[in-house]
């Protein structure tokens, strides 16, 4: 997290939202729920976007869906589904 989270810093256009579905913590300050909810809130309509995404088919599925809903063009969503 760390390490990422240094790039938001060294990197201008880059902007990390960790976002975790399924936790219970009191101590988690972060974004809860699913990432397509995280898009509608962080991201606005336009093709100043590039995503990098990893996981499972159906999560990367559900997230280049909302990314095309935002009107973020196919050719800048990179993933890979395992």
């Amino acid at each position: 997290m760390d390490k990422i989270k240094g790039f938001e810093e060294k990197l201008k256009d880059f902007k990390f939202v960790p976002t975790l579905s399924r936790e219970d913590s009191q101590e988690w300050t972060g974004e809860r729920g699913r990432v397509p909810s995280a898009i509608d809130k962080y991201i606005e309509k336009g093709e100043n976007y590039s995503a990098y995404l990893c996981g499972s088919p159906a999560m990367i599925d559900s997230i280049v869906e909302a990314l095309l809903n935002k009107d973020i063009p196919s050719e800048k969503i990179y993933y890979d589904k395992f």
